[in-house]
């Protein structure tokens, strides 16, 4: 056996022990991250394996499997990264019984506010005050343009939700007539 040979041996001894390591790190975890670290490294140890196989078998056609490997790990290694999410380290703890119970009565208190909130708007938009500070957002101001034929301005008219529209025809009831 020649040195060379000896320096291959070695090189795919050390890969077969790194992914046995691997292998035990893929299997202790403890979250998605490290499987994932773990499995690029078992993917490396592979591509070492098969490299020291090019090279001392001399098989170039196994070229093209370094190639697909090497891809394929750093496709894994994007895609589990994208979709991973990040856990709270307060997430991980277990809760005392008076934290969880704070926890509780604190939700339950922002469900009742978030409850009375939703019934004020809503009574508040039962009695037509739709913006809050007694302007029905539909521009109380009059128009420039707006006057009766005195020559006042008209005020107080609900707005139809069209600015600055006016309808053809015979004034309704509470309407003023524009001439």
């Amino acid at each position: 056996m020649s040195p060379i040979d000896v320096l291959h041996l070695a090189t795919a001894v050390v890969a077969v022990f790194s992914g046995v390591l691997a292998l035990y790190r893929m299997s202790i975890g403890p979250g998605l991250l490290d499987r994932t670290v773990a499995t690029d490294v078992l993917t490396a140890c592979g591509i070492g394996i098969l490299a020291v196989m090019v090279v001392w078998w001399q098989r170039l056609d196994l070229g093209v499997l370094l190639v697909i490997l090497a891809l394929t790990a750093f496709m894994t290694a994007v895609v589990v990264t994208r979709y991973a999410v990040r856990e709270d380290a307060s997430s991980k703890r277990i809760l005392t019984r008076e934290e969880a119970e704070r926890q509780d009565r604190e939700r339950a208190e922002a469900e009742i506010a978030a409850e009375q909130a939703e019934l004020e708007e809503a009574a508040r938009l039962a009695r037509g005050d739709a913006s809050g500070d007694g302007d029905s957002g539909g521009g109380g101001s009059a128009d420039e343009g707006d006057t009766d034929p005195s020559g006042d301005a008209v005020d107080g008219a609900p707005d139809s939700g069209q600015a600055g529209a006016r309808t053809d025809g015979p004034a309704g009831p509470g309407e003023r007539g524009q001439e």
